[in-house]
């Protein structure tokens, strides 16, 4: 069975890297640029994990915060220095640091999943 991975990313070069990384592990991927498009996609079709850009222009923190009462796990990929990312965010259960290995992305999820409650 394949897991289903909602990616919100409003980079279209960054999409499209990850969508193909994700895709070629197994994934069945969902691409939103924002927020308003992630929501739509979850009543769609829940994921089992989120990937959420941080420097994406859809407010990172804020809508991990909103996506929190689903209880979807989320991974966030974050700038080397968070700067504006200071303590736990609420929904975040992993953080990967730019620039990442398709490696590290993968072993992020995979363990989010894992360990999934």
């Amino acid at each position: 069975m394949r897991r289903r991975l909602l990616l919100i990313d409003d980079e279209p070069n960054t999409r499209t890297v990850y969508t193909d990384i994700l895709t070629t592990e197994g994934y069945d991927v969902t691409v939103v640029p924002d927020r308003q498009e992630a929501l739509a996609a979850i009543d769609r079709q829940r994921p089992d994990v989120i990937v959420l850009d941080a420097d994406s222009g859809a407010g990172a923190p804020e809508v991990a915060g909103y996506l929190a009462p689903w209880e979807i796990p989320i991974v966030m990929i974050a700038p080397l220095t968070p700067s504006r990312m200071l303590g736990p965010i609420r929904g975040i259960r992993r953080i990967i640091y730019k620039p990442c290995r398709p490696r590290t992305l993968l072993e992020g999820i995979e363990d989010v999943l894992r360990y999934r409650r």
